[in-house]
């Protein structure tokens, strides 16, 4: 009994890491076809940088030289941003409409 138990995970283990193995492989494809790659160190402080020198303009007052065609594009990535976090609530909620809460 206590053998057939150790196949038996011994076969759920192997199973459960082959698989995993594949949709690594599957979803490294997929991000690396569509340019999807998680950022490397140089990007992330180019970022960081970016955002500090965002919000610095409020201080310096620089804000107000910024264009029309600059401020939409930066607004565009803002709802682009803000899209992808509310789609990534629904599928973490599995639910469109909301979270079922009592009461």
């Amino acid at each position: 009994m206590a053998q057939r138990l150790v196949s038996l995970g011994q076969g759920v283990l192997n199973w459960g890491v082959r698989t995993t193995q594949i949709s690594w492989e599957t979803i490294k494809l997929v991000a690396s076809h569509n340019r999807m790659l998680p950022p490397n160190p140089a990007e992330f402080s180019q970022a960081v940088s970016g955002l500090s020198g965002f919000f610095g303009a409020f201080r310096t007052g620089t804000w107000r030289y910024v264009t029309v065609r600059d401020a939409a594009a930066l607004a565009a990535r803002g709802v682009e941003i803000a899209g992808f976090f509310y789609v990534g609530e629904m599928i973490g909620r599995r639910s469109v409409i909301g979270y079922n809460v009592e009461g």
